[in-house]
């Protein structure tokens, strides 16, 4: 696991800076204004109307592909995989119908506080990008396919050039003057970015075939397995739908200002937690299929691990860098100065999601691989009726900063609740171990952030780009000292396997 969980942390990582560019290059002109929201809630409907059918896809297809090939071979496996693909097909067709003919209600939903041109535009925004349904159905299952196959770089890749043509769209939509072609561009995006595929999935010897059969025993159980997944992510949709739908009514430009500050804390969870999630889930299923227990237990404890040890320093980071990361990522052109306090300020109480986050995450890919999908739901209904009380509540104490503030108790109380039921249902998990290395980490991180905010308080009167690096870099150097003098068994482990990698060499 730790070799290609490094190797897709560096492609995520690259996918995430080139994200970011191209989220600089929104930010420069377009700012926090009315374009930008328009464009965000127009992306974020379509994906958010089938995302349950994605996640169910996602969460089921793994460890069902790897009961077939097991038990009937390959070309069953292959046949399983064309029919669904087919299937999805179908299901986005009539999807995409049915946001067309719906959409000013979608509108309305997610963004109430939108009125006149503006509620006018998201709706034809809608509408167009509802066409980037089929790219997502389809890449649901063949990014699922390369995984199996161990090819998560070809399976990973496709973002990066998704992020280069979105910037290409929107320099096109500004120079023409032709905002229609930010839509546009988007969709065209979706499918360019996944124009290689057929050929490296005919490598791994995949021919797809045109079968449609709803009556596969298989197609049967995924259906019956997503269904607790399905009902999870509908919750999860409400609470996406809570989030933007107050924010829309809080401030010209707030969904923009919480995707801004969401996009800090993606590029740490993006990096960390879906890489290492993504290497760890296809063991875990064949561990399950293979009844090994404790190799089941050790790779999701030393997942659990592993994710703390990178994402508590740089939640602790952030939060103390949280204006001049917000400053130096997008302060130029549109974005001005109030729109980078207000987003610093906003990711301040975003940041302890990712805790949360990556703890529940993982969790839930451990109970998917056990074809446990009943217990996830179960906490997601748990965190989404816990982020939509206190949304209703904070929004109207603490503005968009309540909004965050939601967001982070529930998915700590989420991630909490996880272990909790992990526990109970199996009882093999050692919790002890996890919270005791947990807090070495948050204390270790704590040391690194007095000494982060003392070096760069000390060195913003000079410069802040110099106050930032210089307070990064000496953090960093902190943090690994006091690290590897607590010997945590993963660092040493990493730690023996570089050594004993340079001495072959």
């Amino acid at each position: 696991m730790g070799k290609t969980a490094f190797t897709l942390m560096i492609i995520t990582l690259i996918s995430k800076v080139t994200g970011l560019v191209r989220e600089q290059f929104f930010a420069y002109f377009l700012g926090t204004g009315q374009i930008i929201d328009v464009y965000n809630t127009a992306t974020s409907i379509p994906y958010t109307v089938f995302s349950f059918v994605i996640s169910g896809v996602v969460a089921t297809f793994i460890p069902i592909y790897s009961k077939i090939k097991k038990e009937k071979g390959k070309v069953h496996a292959d046949e399983f995989t064309s029919n669904l693909v087919n299937i999805l097909i179908f299901i986005s067709t009539i999807t995409i119908l049915l946001v067309f003919l719906f959409a000013p209600t979608l509108v309305s939903l997610f963004a109430p506080g939108y009125t006149g041109a503006k509620r006018e535009l998201s709706i034809q925004f809608t509408r167009i990008i509802s066409l980037s349904i089929y790219v997502s159905a389809l890449s649901s299952v063949l990014i699922g396919y390369l995984q199996l196959n161990n090819r998560f770089i070809a399976a990973e890749t496709p973002g990066i050039i998704m992020n280069f043509l979105n910037v290409f769209f929107l320099v096109l939509a500004v120079q023409l003057g032709n905002i229609y072609i930010l839509a546009i561009g988007y969709v065209i995006s979706e499918l360019l970015k996944y124009s290689f595929f057929p050929k490296t999935l005919r490598t791994e010897g995949y021919t797809h075939k045109w079968i449609v059969d709803f009556k596969d025993p298989n197609i049967k159980t995924m259906i019956t397995n997503s269904i607790p997944v399905i009902l999870s992510i509908a919750a999860v949709d409400i609470s996406t739908i809570s989030d933007q739908a107050f924010a829309s009514t809080i401030v010209n430009g707030g969904v923009s200002i919480m995707r801004y500050a969401a996009l800090i804390l993606q590029l740490v969870s993006g990096v960390v937690v879906v890489s290492i999630s993504t290497s760890t889930y296809p063991s875990l299923s064949v561990y399950a299929s293979d009844n090994d227990e404790k190799r089941f237990e050790d790779t999701l404890l030393r997942s659990n691990i592993l994710s703390f040890i990178l994402i508590v320093p740089a939640m602790v980071g952030i939060m103390i860098l949280s204006e001049p990361f917000v400053r130096l990522l997008f302060q130029r052109g549109n974005f001005d100065a109030k729109s980078t306090m207000l987003t610093a300020e906003t990711l301040i109480f975003y940041m302890p999601t990712i805790i949360g986050q990556s703890v529940s995450f993982l969790f839930k890919k451990a109970f998917y691989a056990k074809s446990n999908t009943r217990t996830p739901i179960i906490v997601t209904i748990v965190e989404v009726v816990t982020n939509v009380s206190l949304n209703y509540i904070l929004h109207k104490i603490m503005g968009l900063f309540g909004l965050a503030l939601a967001t982070s108790i529930s998915a700590l109380l989420g991630g909490i609740m996880s272990v909790i039921l992990y526990k109970k249902e199996y009882k093999t998990i050692h919790i002890k171990v996890l919270m005791i290395n947990f807090l070495k980490i948050l204390f270790a991180s704590l040391i690194m952030g007095f000494v982060t905010y003392n070096i760069y308080h000390a060195l913003v009167g000079i410069h802040y780009l110099l106050a930032l690096a210089g307070s990064v870099l000496v953090s960093i150097m902190v943090y690994l000292v006091i690290i590897l003098f607590m010997k945590i068994p993963q660092v040493m482990h990493l730690l023996n396997s570089s050594y004993h990698r340079f001495r072959r060499r």
